[in-house]
C-alpha cells in the first residue's frame, strides 16, 4: 500500500509540474522564407497570425472508442462517468490502483454495501479509512463502455472525491498524456 501513495505522491507532482510546464509555453512565430525577386512589385502579404497557446494545447474531440479529458488549473483530470447509469463527478488517477466511490457517491448509484462489508483498508488524503469491494455491472465516459468492474466503496466521509482508477483504466488499450489531455483508448 506504501508503492500506491508513493505512486499517487508522484503521480501528483509529474502533473503539477506539466501543468507549470504548459504555463510557461509560448507560441512559436515562423516567418516564411523571402519571395524570389519578381519583376512586377506586388502588395506585402500580412502575415499570418501566430498560433495562440490555447491552440497549441487543445487536444481534438473525443471520438468512438477514444476519449480527452483536457487536464484542469491543477493538473489534474477529472470527468462525468456514467456508473450504472447515474453521473458521477470523478478524478482519473492512474496511482490508484482501484476505481474507488465515495460513500455519497456509492448511495446515489444503489450500491449499499453492508457495515460487515468494509473489510479492504485504504489511504486516503483523510487518512486511513475501510472499504468495501463491489462489482459494478457498467461504467462509462464518453463512448467507452466497461462491464463488470471493480471497485471500493470508501466508508462514509472517508473520500472526498471518487477516483476512476486502474481497475477501469488498465482494462483500456491505451492510456496516455499529450497536448495537455489524458487521453483513454478502448
Amino acid at each position: 500500500m506504501q508503492q500506491v501513495i508513493v505512486k499517487t505522491v508522484a503521480t501528483v507532482i509529474c502533473f503539477a509540474a506539466a501543468a507549470r510546464f504548459a504555463g510557461e509555453l509560448r507560441p512559436i512565430s515562423r516567418t516564411a522564407p523571402p519571395p524570389a525577386a519578381s519583376p512586377v512589385a506586388s502588395p506585402p502579404a500580412a502575415a499570418a497570425p501566430a498560433p495562440t497557446l490555447a491552440a497549441l494545447t487543445t487536444p481534438p474531440r473525443s471520438g468512438l472508442d477514444t476519449y480527452y479529458i483536457p487536464a484542469n488549473s491543477f493538473g489534474q483530470y477529472t470527468a462525468d462517468v456514467l456508473v450504472e447509469g447515474q453521473p458521477l463527478r470523478m478524478l482519473v488517477d492512474t496511482g490508484a490502483t482501484w476505481m474507488a466511490l465515495r460513500n455519497e457517491d456509492a448511495a446515489a448509484i444503489g450500491v449499499f454495501p453492508l457495515p460487515g462489508d468494509y473489510k479492504v483498508q485504504i489511504h486516503t488524503a483523510n487518512g486511513t479509512a475501510r472499504a468495501a469491494a463491489v462489482k459494478l455491472r457498467q461504467v462509462q465516459i464518453g463512448s467507452i463502455e466497461l462491464f463488470d468492474v471493480d471497485a471500493l466503496v470508501g466508508e462514509a466521509g472517508a473520500m472526498n472525491v471518487s477516483l476512476l482508477g486502474m481497475t477501469f483504466l488498465s482494462r483500456l488499450s491505451n492510456v496516455e498524456i499529450a497536448s495537455g489531455a489524458l487521453i483513454l483508448r478502448r
